[in-house]
């Protein structure tokens, strides 16, 4: 099954948690995630931190358990203010500016949906697209490509 696609422009929340619970409702509201989605993605994100600095962007790519997922998403959020997260590999700080949640609900979607975003979100051309898009369209189409 193909991923949908939402995208939220220019969010303002302060902190992961006020964006984690944002996302969490739009998700579970249209039936895309479990109610206790919310806590699940809070614990991943304490015991695995998804901060990601590339050189074209800082972002963040949240994500749970397959378990608290009934059909696949990806939530791009591009914020007003950046918010912190932890480096996924390095434990240091990153202001992210454009959070990316993925919805995995089977093993056979994670690397194909992870691909998608990480090329995306090392190609230039694309993240100022995303940085400059004036509606969720735009944002769409560039997640749909390949």
């Amino acid at each position: 099954m193909q991923a949908e696609i939402f995208v939220y422009l220019d969010i303002d929340v302060k902190n992961q948690e006020e964006l984690f619970d944002y996302v969490s409702k739009k998700m579970v509201k249209d039936g895309y995630a479990k109610a206790d989605y919310f806590a699940g993605l809070i614990q991943r994100e304490q015991e695995y931190p998804t901060g990601l600095k590339t050189e074209a962007l800082a972002t963040a790519i949240p994500h749970t358990e397959m378990a608290f997922i009934l059909k696949p998403f990806i939530a791009v959020v591009r914020l007003t203010n950046p918010i912190e997260f932890t480096h996924m590999m390095k434990g240091e700080s990153v202001l992210a500016e454009v959070i990316f949640f993925l919805g995995i609900s089977q093993a056979a979607q994670q690397l194909t949906t992870i691909q998608k975003v990480l090329s995306l979100i090392t190609d230039k051309e694309a993240v100022q697209r995303i940085m400059s898009a004036d509606d969720a369209a735009q944002i769409k189409s560039l997640m749909s490509v390949g």
